[in-house]
């Protein structure tokens, strides 16, 4: 296990380690059971995917049909960078999965203790010390009274749809304590928050090919010249 502590998740009560180095979750009491993430249903947000309570482990029968409900669950976890932010970190393909677009310093904003990182660029409040634990501006939500979203202590996270309702809440005495509305800037408030980020020349593929359709246009226009 690369010598360090891994992080413990529990999947239908069954303890697992989460190695994010080399994307799979291990059980803790049988390490010989692990499982990868590239069987899983990747999402921004979320992992999905069927788990056999009788194997510990992802279920090996078509997911497109009825699962045996009697041993199978579909099941939502938290994705595994956000789980294990120091073994992606320890990735040796880091460098092509994250940039920092900035050279000023972000606006900060605190939830439930916990600050993040007001990202305009990925659209997110991105926390300062996990930088893949990520709230989607468009969790945000507006009532009567505030602006804000649902958020888990827990998890320092949204809740997974699978577990509670945002959009739909219950009333508040049936809320789970670790589960609390916070307040927010709104997307106009974030725009003036962050009008005056500086940010870094970055070559981005979609924008190198565009330069680079660009400059051949401009090649071309010149030769018939």
């Amino acid at each position: 296990m690369e010598n360090r502590v891994l992080p413990l998740v529990r999947i239908e009560d069954v303890s697992f380690f989460a190695d994010a180095l080399n994307f799979q979750f291990i059980e803790k009491d049988n390490p010989g059971n692990r499982f990868n993430t590239k069987l899983m249903k990747i999402y921004d947000d979320r992992y999905e995917f069927a788990f056999d309570k009788n194997t510990k482990n992802i279920y090996a029968g078509p997911w497109d049909e009825g699962l045996p409900r009697s041993h199978v669950s579909w099941v939502e976890i938290r994705p595994l960078p956000a789980i294990d932010p120091h073994g992606m970190d320890l990735r040796p393909d880091i460098a092509d999965r994250w940039q920092e677009y900035y050279t000023s310093p972000l606006p900060k904003k605190s939830f439930q203790g916990i600050e993040f990182y007001i990202d305009p660029e990925r659209h997110c409040f991105r926390q300062v010390h996990n930088r893949w634990n990520q709230i989607d501006f468009n969790k945000i939500l507006t009532t009567e009274n505030a602006t804000g979203f649902y958020f888990d202590r827990l998890d320092k996270n949204v809740p997974l749809a699978s577990k509670f309702n945002s959009l739909d809440p219950p009333e508040q005495k049936y809320i789970p304590k670790h589960i609390v509305f916070v307040k927010c800037p709104s997307l106009l408030e974030i725009d003036q928050l962050c009008k005056n980020i500086k940010y870094r020349e970055i070559q981005r593929p979609e924008i190198l090919e565009k330069k680079q359709v660009s400059a051949k246009k401009s090649r071309g226009r010149n030769a018939r010249h």
